[in-house]
């Protein structure tokens, strides 16, 4: 099983890595961008590097070749290291202090090498160090790591929530959960090496768990890390898919306090005509009916304007359909058309009230169907007051 996911990981970073390539000079020809997509690359390169000396067979060839046991963990490490600081790099807000921390990391991998995982036997799969000086060269490496990867989620999650594209957002959130499934695959990881280490008398089963939840944690980040990674195209066809049901529901429910707030003013402006169709039908061209219910109600609210308010205000609301000229030709004194008392009256001249609040500044239908909502949400919570 392991050996599949380091082929794999390998393979599918190698792919990433020449994808990559081709975007980052690009992006050098057009300037768009171009520090950016090359940090990106940089990441990928070294990241297929320390994948590819991960692989057992590799492991063994390097040992065999240059007769240093465990020096593809050296190797690997050296590209693991750079890999995650051009990602944090390119990711972070707070990238000032990561260039010393990791010159820093990778001079203390060198120097500690040869007094521990260089002494140590050649062993294709870590469980326990054979020595404390492979306990302090593991330290070094995932504690360099954790602290360049965790600059991401803090950067990213104040932002992941002031993002209004939601591709955008897709992406920010599986960035952020890549860098915590690499943070606890690391710290699963050194707790089961320094326990074995160190107690051995230890139950088996603890230090399996705990080697399990990082096998389990290693997948979780090639699952999540490589598709950070892919086009704004693909992530723009998830959040679609994804967001689907959260924009028929929010269409649905315009439609429903439209249509509440349509019935409403006919009820206090009996002259108000509404489209005569039954629910199935609306409901079926969802977008085509909350568009009508919007014009019914901007029809209602000039004419409530002139049977509660001032006759020169029902003149100042804006024409809410191309044939409302027809209605100018046609003498109607809608101002006087009913005469409201009691509770009507006071109903009709607060809905007035709520109608004049809104801003003559909204022009784009998202935002007029949004504002009328508020005014049908506002009137339901005061009816039992009126």
């Amino acid at each position: 099983m392991q050996t599949i996911i380091d082929y794999g990981a390998t393979i599918l970073s190698g792919i990433l890595t020449i994808l990559r390539l081709r975007t980052a000079l690009k992006a050098r020809r057009t300037q768009t961008d171009a520090g950016r997509f090359a940090t990106t690359w940089l990441h990928l390169l070294c990241l297929t590097f320390f994948l590819f000396f991960q692989i057992d067979d590799v492991y063994i060839t390097v040992g065999d070749l240059t007769g240093i046991n465990n020096l593809s963990w050296l190797f690997s490490y050296l590209f693991l290291a750079p890999a995650i600081y051009f990602i944090s790099r390119s990711f972070s807000l707070r990238s000032r202090w990561i260039l010393p921390w990791l010159i820093t990391g990778m001079v203390l991998l060198v120097i500690i090498f040869p007094f521990g995982p260089g002494r140590a036997p050649e062993i294709l799969d870590h469980v326990t160090p054979q020595n404390e000086v492979e306990i302090l060269y593991m330290a070094v490496m995932y504690t360099l790591a954790s602290a360049m990867i965790i600059t991401i989620p803090l950067s990213r999650s104040a932002r992941a929530l002031r993002i209004e594209e939601q591709h955008l957002r897709t992406r920010t959130v599986v960035t952020m959960l890549a860098s915590v499934a690499t943070i606890t695959m690391y710290a699963t990881k050194f707790a089961a090496f320094s326990l074995g280490y160190y107690f051995p008398s230890l139950p088996n089963s603890i230090v399996h768990a705990l080697t399990s939840a990082a096998r389990v944690s290693e997948i979780a980040v090639v699952v999540l890390w490589f598709p950070a990674f892919l086009s704004n195209r693909v992530y723009v066809a998830v959040a679609r898919v994804l967001t689907a049901p959260l924009r028929l529901f929010r269409k649905i429910q315009a439609w429903f306090y439209l249509s509440a707030l349509a019935r409403r003013l006919q009820r206090l402006c009996p002259s108000l005509a509404l489209l005569p169709t039954t629910t199935w039908e609306q409901l079926r061209n969802l977008d085509f009916y909350t568009y009508r219910k919007l014009i019914e109600a901007m029809d209602g609210q000039r004419i409530l304007a002139g049977n509660v308010g001032e006759p020169s205000q029902a003149a100042e609301i804006p024409a809410s359909s191309p044939f409302d000229w027809i209605d100018a030709l046609i003498p109607n004194d809608t101002s006087r058309e009913r005469r409201l008392s009691g509770q009507d009256l006071e109903e009709a001249l607060h809905l007035h009230q709520k109608f004049e609040s809104i801003p003559k500044s909204l022009t784009t239908f998202e935002d007029l169907v949004q504002a009328y909502c508020e005014v049908e949400k506002h009137m339901k919570r005061v009816q039992g007051t009126l």
